[in-house]
């Protein structure tokens, strides 16, 4: 899932990605405080973060998305030459992309994170053997990025 304020790199980051078979972006929103109750029922499994504009409001929305969904590592993208990755890891970021660094190592750090298992496998562990969807139908969320409702 991409949260992002910029409409263009948002479409430009599922192009990169979209050439990749084993990656899927599922959504895109606003990187706004409302966008951060879509997270669940997008069922992502890794977040893609953009700060530009508002280091600081940014940095608040990261910080409130690793304690709201500790399971789902956010990683932050950004071309602000001011902000620093370990700003980014302090606030609970799992890592930390700069606009100068090539698609490969986002594409890498994305693959190195997922391979700890999907969200709904980390979810699993933490419900006692309860499955993703289990918890979703339970909870009434429908949509998935991963069946193709999306």
């Amino acid at each position: 899932m991409i949260l992002d304020d910029y409409p263009l790199v948002a479409d430009c980051l599922k192009l990169v990605l979209g050439r990749e078979s084993d990656l899927l972006v599922c959504e895109h929103r606003p990187l706004l405080p409302e966008s951060i109750r879509d997270v669940w029922v997008a069922r992502a499994d890794v977040l893609l973060v953009g700060i530009e504009t508002q280091p600081a409001r940014g940095l608040a929305l990261v910080g409130e998305l690793a304690r709201r969904w500790p399971l789902i590592p956010v990683i932050v993208l950004s071309g602000r030459p001011g902000l620093r990755a370990q700003s980014v890891l302090d606030v609970g970021a799992s890592g930390f992309v700069a606009h100068s660094e090539g698609s490969t190592e986002l594409v890498a750090m994305i693959r190195q994170l997922a391979s700890r298992g999907t969200a709904s496998e980390r979810l699993g562990s933490v419900f006692r053997g309860s499955s993703h969807d289990e918890f979703h139908r339970r909870v009434g969320f429908k949509r998935s990025c991963f069946d193709g409702s999306v």
